[in-house]
């Protein structure tokens, strides 16, 4: 519990400071790579309101939602190959596709933007102190939560009911449930098992942003990223789908 709380707190600390002692105010875009690599959920949100808040569909926030997403590939990966290398070489290859799915739409939808009005502003995303006490407790209570839970689901129903969990888990914070399986907290699993599991929390995760998207921006102005989060969603349930045994 205590290398997955240093882990995560050094990772998301790293992106804090960025954003609290170097804020990037470059409309979305940069905000949402450095946002993503503290939480996408968050950046999420918090660009689905500032849409809501302009009253017009910006392009550079709906990208920047996208972004942040594509950025939790890589922020995934190098979470598990600090505990374990083989299942971060085998999830590479996924992982990093994904990764380039989600940039090559953000990309896409980058190139049809229009001139920015005169009266767009930058933009910044939240930026929470990863290591307050009240922050780190939670995270560790939900690390501990997750493992036990994970492993009751294994013993009762097999490697299927852990992948349920892995939707179940992937409308929250993947992490505790990653760092669990990369540290072999649940047992019986083959590496092929933990990478389907990992991909479905992550895929699950995606649709949900989705939703939370349409919930604090609208269905108006925040239905294309939505839709793009949809894509990435389902295309990471199909590299699932292939690491299954």
């Amino acid at each position: 519990v205590w290398l997955a709380l240093v882990t995560v707190s050094t990772l998301s600390y790293a992106s804090y400071l960025l954003q609290r002692y170097f804020p990037v105010k470059s409309y979305a875009l940069l905000p949402a790579i450095v946002g993503g690599l503290y939480s996408s959920t968050v950046t999420t949100v918090a660009l689905a309101r500032q849409q809501r808040a302009t009253g017009a569909a910006r392009r550079d926030f709906s990208v920047g939602i996208v972004v942040a997403s594509a950025i939790m590939y890589l922020r995934i990966g190098a979470v598990i190959a600090l505990f374990n290398w083989p299942l971060a070489m085998l999830l590479l290859p996924a992982l990093s596709g994904l990764c380039v799915v989600g940039a090559g739409i953000a990309v896409w939808d980058w190139n049809r933007r229009t001139e920015w009005p005169a009266s767009a502003t930058a933009t910044e995303v939240p930026a929470i102190n990863p290591l307050q006490l009240g922050t780190a407790l939670a995270f560790a209570a939900m690390f501990v939560v997750i493992a036990v839970a994970s492993n009751w689901m294994r013993a009762e129903f097999g490697q299927r009911g852990v992948f349920a969990f892995a939707v179940i888990t992937g409308g929250t914070d993947v992490d505790p449930f990653v760092l669990n399986l990369a540290q072999g907290a649940v047992s019986g699993m083959s590496l092929k098992a933990m990478s389907t599991a990992i991909l479905i929390a992550a895929s699950s995760n995606s649709v949900l942003k989705a939703v939370y998207a349409l919930a604090f921006g609208g269905m108006r102005l925040c239905r294309r990223p939505a839709g793009e989060l949809l894509i990435l969603g389902f295309a990471g349930f199909i590299a699932a789908a292939i690491y299954v045994e």
